[in-house]
């Protein structure tokens, strides 16, 4: 990695320029930052930057009438979009201007590393950029990077559209089989049982609790009795 090659990370969240600041620096570029267009565009006039990597939606000057405003000027620099909103007008857009790669929020560190060291080693942005003319947009989270591309055809022709998959045949149910009678299971008649037991237990409780109380007093007062019988004859 030689060490005089510089970045220029255009951002309006100083967070993110931090963050690919931080990324880039521990991969041995020179990383410069600047928070919107007309900030970028100052850096861009005040000298060289190698490659510059600029987000989509910024206040005031968006990313794509900045990329316009570079190549104006700069058209051999390579630039890479990097966006959290991805769309297909703006891939062919940024195709259209010549950006060398298209990239999807959140960037992880590696991919972020490989795009620059791509953009880096490619020949110019006019041999480049058109393989992205042609890209159709799949969704956010797989984006297709320049190389992966397919080599440009017919600028009009569109992706084919799959034939519509066939609804199921419906599935007829089938006929419930005829309910057997229902038997009376052995489980009610030992809990009829257990009931009348239960019931024969309480019925004995009831009728012989009161005279069992009645022998323990009719005990408890015999012995007073001879007690006291015994008391008079001393």
């Amino acid at each position: 990695m030689v060490a005089t090659q510089r970045v220029l990370v255009v951002d309006d969240e100083d967070v993110v320029c931090k963050s690919y600041e931080r990324v880039l620096k521990n991969a041995g570029y020179e990383v410069e930052k600047a928070h919107d267009g007309r900030q970028a565009l100052a850096s861009v006039a005040a000298r060289d930057f190698d490659v510059m990597l600029a987000d989509l939606r910024m206040p005031g000057m968006d990313g794509l009438e900045l990329v316009r405003e570079v190549k104006a000027t700069h058209p051999k620099m390579p630039v890479i979009v990097i966006t959290g909103y991805p769309s297909q007008d703006t891939l062919q857009e940024a195709a259209r201007l010549g950006v060398t790669d298209y990239l999807t929020k959140p960037v992880a560190p590696d991919v972020l590393t490989h795009a620059t060291e791509a953009a880096l080693s490619m020949p110019t942005w006019r041999e480049v950029a058109p393989h992205m003319a042609t890209a159709t947009l799949p969704a956010p989270t797989t984006l297709p990077r320049v190389a992966e591309v397919p080599v440009p055809g017919d600028l009009a022709a569109q992706p084919a559209v799959p034939p519509p998959i066939p609804a199921p045949a419906p599935v007829v149910p089938a006929a419930a089989p005829a309910l057997a009678p229902a038997r009376r299971r052995p489980g009610v008649i030992r809990s009829l049982l257990a009931l009348a037991g239960g019931l024969v237990v309480s019925l004995v409780y009831v009728l012989f609790l009161p005279l069992a109380g009645f022998a323990v007093l009719l005990g408890l007062y015999g012995k007073a009795l001879v007690r006291k019988l015994a008391t008079r004859r001393a």
